[in-house]
């Protein structure tokens, strides 16, 4: 009987124990699903401190943009100074987005989007909806040079919706930059002349879908190829060749050397884009090209090619007489970095001293100095030589004593004889 009934209550206590245990896993795994998802990388927020300096600072670096616009060497002077202030500079520059003034609001798009800080883009996205061109250019421009795939779905809305050719364009390109495989349909519509009218809008969903490199872009490129717009048709080389069709890098360095200015300024720009070693050769003759326009996309393009050839071509660029030339081809230096020791990095080094004490222009002079100061750390110490000993040379056979010198103190030109 006393057996039994310790077998009852094992047993009790047992199934009690089981019961508890389950009713708490059951609590834990309430608890689990109330818990909110893990926040996006896009939503999370570090906690920033902005102090009444900073923004004192931020206020007088935007005081020129208030009051006028920006020129191009103002904008970088201004980008550098954000990047210097870091995350607060960032938080700032977003409360500005918030203000009613419209004045700065084009160049703090600008400037968040070269800083490319990923905390911007909800607020950037925003830009979107507002009245002015400019602003909403700048927005598209600015999330994809941030490249968040997540800013894509606002891409193609603008892509599709958006009443100005300009924003249209600047939003396939900006969907290129983010390689956005669901943009690929409405790229592929933007392509098309029946359904877009303007040959921008269509030379940037060329290009995008080239970036992109998906093969249902095929056929609607190789029917660009019949566009009626020589920029369009440039492009559609473009995608083919990224799409793998090799045959179009040919045709492309053919455009480069087109009789028409505007077919050789876009077919060496998207030779740039390409980045082949093979079209060092073209894009050297494009750096002699009568129009401006040209050896500026040039020296962009040449930048994007790695080598000691294109290295020496752009070094021998910086000779060029057009100020908006010499800029794109000293970016273009920085961009490739420091060369390696003994492959060009002392021809650059001197090339770059020459400019800098030459240079009328002070923001091309600056991004030198910039280069030349990267470089100059590099370079193995030049040998330091001893003077030659100072002796007395005494007088060969023949050859006169060595005239006492003047006294130069006392001698003038006025007493002179």
């Amino acid at each position: 009987m006393k057996r039994a009934t310790s077998a009852v209550f094992v047993c009790s206590l047992t199934l009690f124990f089981l019961l508890v245990g389950c009713v708490g896993r059951d609590k834990e795994k309430a608890r689990d699903q109330k818990q909110p998802p893990e926040p996006s990388p896009l939503e999370k927020k570090e906690q920033v401190i902005v102090t009444p300096e900073v923004r004192q600072q931020v206020e007088n670096l935007l005081a020129p943009a208030r009051q006028r616009e920006l020129t191009d060497p103002e904008k970088e002077n201004l980008l550098s100074a954000f990047v210097e202030l870091g995350k607060p500079g960032v938080a700032c520059l977003i409360e500005e987005l918030k203000k009613e003034d419209l004045g700065t609001r084009g160049v703090v798009i600008e400037t968040l989007g070269g800083l490319r800080d990923a905390t911007a883009v909800k607020a950037l996205a925003e830009q979107l909806k507002q009245r002015r061109e400019d602003v909403r250019r700048a927005a598209v421009k600015a999330l994809g040079e941030i490249g968040e795939i997540e800013t894509a779905s606002a891409l193609v809305a603008a892509l599709k919706a958006d009443k100005k050719k300009r924003v249209r364009a600047e939003a396939a390109t900006s969907l290129g930059l983010l390689r956005a495989k669901q943009a690929v349909i409405p790229l592929i519509q933007a392509l098309d002349p029946a359904t877009e009218r303007k040959r921008w809008v269509r030379r940037s969903a060329a290009e995008a879908l080239g970036l992109i490199g998906d093969s249902q872009a095929e056929e609607p490129l190789m029917n660009a190829l019949n566009d009626k717009e020589k920029v369009v048709r440039v492009a559609a080389m473009f995608g083919l060749y990224k799409l793998g069709d090799t045959k179009k890098l040919a045709l492309l360095e053919e455009r480069a050397k087109d009789s028409d200015e505007e077919v050789r300024e876009w077919a060496v720009r998207e030779l740039g884009f390409v980045g082949a070693a093979q079209s060092v050769a073209v894009l050297a003759e494009a750096m002699k090209d009568t129009s401006i326009a040209v050896r500026l996309a040039a020296g962009k393009a040449l930048g994007k090619i790695h080598g000691p050839e294109p290295l020496d071509i752009l070094i021998a660029g910086l000779q060029e007489q057009d100020a908006a030339v010499r800029a794109a081809i000293v970016q273009s230096l920085s961009g490739r970095g420091v060369p390696p020791v003994g492959e060009g990095s002392q021809k650059l080094f001197d090339a770059l001293a020459e400019l800098i004490k030459n240079e009328p222009v002070e923001s091309v002079r600056k991004k030198a100095k910039a280069l030349y100061d990267l470089i100059k750390p590099t370079l193995p110490p030049q040998p330091i030589t001893s003077p030659p000993e100072k002796t007395t040379p005494s007088p060969s056979s023949g050859e006169a004593t060595a005239a006492k010198p003047k006294d130069t103190a006392t001698e003038t030109p006025g007493n002179q004889k």
